[in-house]
């Protein structure tokens, strides 16, 4: 009897030690996810309160994320973006060529930069200089694009009053 019990009293402390085992490794766990999520935070936080214009697209180009700033200087709001492509700031001032190169740049793997006249909400006309970069995932397959833009508009009217001050 006394053996069958100590059996039974084992098998349970084995169950108990077991457990108390997966319970630190749960919480080492929870600690880690926590700090990663800690980091996830700040790094959001970074982007989304950058100057820069910043939208993530996937792989066809329709439009995922954007940040507050998008939004403010495009004067469509992310409800209206996204799921849709870039046809809606298209100026209709770069030709079909423009745009050629470019997605052959991007999809090839390789980062383009440049400058476009885009269209906001509005109508109003503005400049934007980018860099789009191919997001590849661990087959080296392109998998989203990464836009990163300045609005340039004064820059780009201070130039031109410059060079027609020079002209005179």
């Amino acid at each position: 009897e006394h053996a069958r019990l100590a059996e039974a009293f084992a098998a349970q402390a084995a169950i108990a030690i077991e457990n108390a085992r997966l319970y630190q490794a749960s919480q080492a766990h929870a600690g880690q996810l926590e700090a990663q999520n800690l980091e996830l935070r700040k790094l959001t936080l970074a982007i989304e309160q950058s100057g820069s214009i910043i939208e993530i697209t996937d792989a066809a180009g329709l439009i995922q994320y954007v940040i507050p700033r998008f939004v403010e200087v495009t004067g469509y709001t992310a409800r209206e973006m996204l799921g849709q492509n870039h046809n809606r700031l298209y100026s209709g001032e770069q030709d079909a060529n423009f745009y050629r190169v470019l997605w052959d740049t991007i999809r090839s793997g390789q980062i383009w930069r440049g400058e476009f006249r885009n269209r906001r909400k509005d109508g109003e006309l503005i400049w934007e200089v980018a860099s789009i970069s191919p997001v590849k995932n661990e087959l080296g397959e392109v998998t989203n694009f990464v836009e990163i833009k300045e609005d340039i508009t004064k820059q780009k009217a201070i130039e031109e009053q410059l060079n027609r001050t020079q002209q005179l």
